[in-house]
């Protein structure tokens, strides 16, 4: 009987440890987390700004084809959503 008891506490108190002491906070784990996005844009004269732009910010430009103004960036969601207020074509 005292063995279930301390069982029970003991699980009682891992459950009440993890939901207090051990944040499950997803949306600000998301927004620091990095991901790939690509971007197009129509000329090289925006091509060019776009790139400046995302130097700014905490963006990294991880592959580009001139050719075809696309770039990919690699960059937390909230950095994307900054440069994205900053562009028309984003």
């Amino acid at each position: 009987m005292i063995i279930r008891i301390n069982r029970f506490c003991i699980c009682i108190s891992l459950i009440l440890y993890f939901n207090i002491f051990v944040p499950f906070d997803s949306q600000a784990e998301s927004l620091k987390e990095e991901k790939y996005y690509t971007i197009m844009v129509d000329n090289n004269k925006e091509f060019s700004k776009i790139k400046k732009i995302i130097s700014k910010y905490n963006s990294k430009v991880v592959y580009e084809v001139q050719e075809l103004y696309i770039l990919q960036i690699k960059g937390s969601e909230s950095d994307v959503q900054k440069i994205k207020k900053n562009l028309k074509y984003l």
